[in-house]
């Protein structure tokens, strides 16, 4: 992978979140970006985390991300300090923003679960991620139009390997 800002930026948080001993999976685009070269022109809008959904993991998520200088919402409404379950329920995702950088930590997951991208991961560069055929499943469970759109560009950068 040739590094460049947003890489940069990512790759930061990230392995800052897993010396924090944090539990999560990154999925979505950026996680093909970190599998394979063949992904780096896909556009990447933002990096998605699957939490393990427990109240320490979340908040190791928002401590970690706050010392690094990301600003943390939920819905939002700005968060500076640890939260729990009653300020959390059916709210599925807290965003960290640095610059135009966005990481979406989705604790509350619809159509999979956190243990199931447990079964089918990757470390890479020390970084756990889900599987290829894991980003593409949820990909095509979620099923918006950009979902469906991205995934045909997928699977045909992959027959081109």
């Amino acid at each position: 992978m040739q590094p460049n800002k947003m890489d940069d930026t990512y790759l930061h948080i990230l392995r800052s979140l897993v010396s924090s001993n944090l539990r999560f999976i990154v999925m979505g685009t950026y996680g093909l970006r970190l599998h394979s070269e063949i992904f780096k022109d896909l556009l990447i809008k933002d990096c998605d985390l699957a939490l393990e959904n427990t109240l320490s993991n979340i908040n190791i998520f928002i401590e970690s991300a706050l010392r690094l200088g990301w600003k943390v919402e939920l819905w939002g409404q700005e968060v500076k300090s640890q939260l729990d379950y009653s300020v959390l329920n059916g709210k599925y995702y807290l965003r960290a923003k640095k610059e135009e950088y966005l990481v979406d930590a989705t604790y509350e997951l619809n159509f999979t679960s956190f243990e199931t991208f447990l079964s089918d991961f990757k470390i890479i560069h020390g970084i756990p991620v889900a599987s290829i055929k894991s980003i593409i499943d949820l990909k095509r469970k979620v099923g918006r139009k950009s979902d469906i759109e991205s995934i045909a560009e997928i699977e045909k950068l992959l027959n081109q390997v």
